[in-house]
């Protein structure tokens, strides 16, 4: 049985959608993050998954949408660097998502609460940081940000540290 959530947009596009083929066509959507609720942004949003799907031919629109230029050029998933905590304590980002960073530039500052020791944090690579931890106390070896950057670095398990 479908879940409610499958259930309602059955009911909601069944009539709009069109027969494929098994395994032909596969997406991910990724509904930011955990700060970025808002109507404005959810009703943007919807609007650009249907717009998407109408582009690929997987459901029937009137509304056509329009396809904004690339803001940057595609990197590879290998060339992406997680910036790992090097102790526990108190992150202060000096960087924001979608900033571009060059090899050794701080990204954030570390501080340890008891001793006030503050760290610096840099990106080993140039890129852009695309993602940051929303909470801001972090322990030892967690991820806190990720670099996307235009060279292979890593390989294997991608979708881990």
């Amino acid at each position: 049985a479908p879940s409610l959530a499958t259930a309602a947009w059955l009911r909601r596009f069944r009539s709009s959608i069109r027969a494929t083929s098994a395994a032909c066509f596969s997406a991910t959507i990724e509904l930011r993050g955990e700060a970025d609720v808002s109507e404005e942004l959810a009703s943007h949003d919807a609007e650009a998954i249907l717009g998407f799907a109408a582009l690929h031919g997987i459901v029937d629109t009137e509304k056509r949408l329009d396809l904004p230029a690339p803001k940057c050029v595609a990197t590879p998933f290998a060339g992406v660097l997680p910036i790992v905590a090097p102790s526990a304590g108190v992150i202060s980002f000096s960087k924001a998502p979608g900033d571009r960073v060059m090899a050794g530039e701080e990204i954030a500052r570390l501080v340890n609460p008891l001793t006030r020791e503050s760290i610096s944090m840099v990106s080993e690579i140039e890129g852009v940081m695309y993602a940051r931890l929303s909470r801001r106390y972090v322990i030892a070896g967690q991820r806190v940000a990720k670099v996307a950057g235009s060279r292979k670095i890593r390989s294997g398990k991608l979708l881990s540290p």
